[in-house]
């Protein structure tokens, strides 16, 4: 077992994998299918983020009960997360011009806008599912 852990910052996963569908098959369905989907996602992400939350609580607590430390990160490490991200970002749209997309920039730049939207609107939430639940139901599934 490790002595101690960072608590560091690093960012979210922003992924849309458990619900992802084929345009096809999406439009195959009827109104009806495509309301139950539309209608019951936002829970079922609050549901999966809560969890996730709980089971990181519950192996925090079980780590320092096993003797092991949380601690801040040194300045050194957050200035050098803070050199990588913006390394990344670079290399990202790099890599997109490099395949052929042409409005690359103009994507990765869209995305970082949207993450720093939902950045807000988590911290507006002040932890409450309820409320992150309905920002997503509004934001995003009333729009499909």
């Amino acid at each position: 077992m490790a002595a101690e852990v960072m608590t560091v910052p690093l960012g979210s996963y922003f992924g849309v994998m458990n619900w992802t569908i084929n345009r096809d098959v999406w439009d195959a369905l009827s109104p009806g299918q495509q309301q139950a989907f539309k209608g019951n996602m936002a829970q079922n992400i609050g549901d999966i983020v809560w969890a996730y939350e709980a089971d990181d609580e519950a192996a925090i607590k079980a780590f320092e009960e096993n003797g092991g430390k949380v601690v801040d990160p040194g300045q050194a490490f957050v200035d050098a997360w803070a050199e990588q991200q913006e390394a990344t970002v670079a290399l990202t749209i790099e890599k997109g011009q490099a395949d052929g997309i042409e409005d690359a920039e103009a994507i990765v730049t869209t995305f970082l806008g949207l993450v720093d939207k939902w950045t807000g609107i988590v911290a507006d939430a002040e932890g409450s599912k309820e409320a992150y639940i309905k920002a997503l139901q509004t934001e995003v599934f009333d729009k499909i």
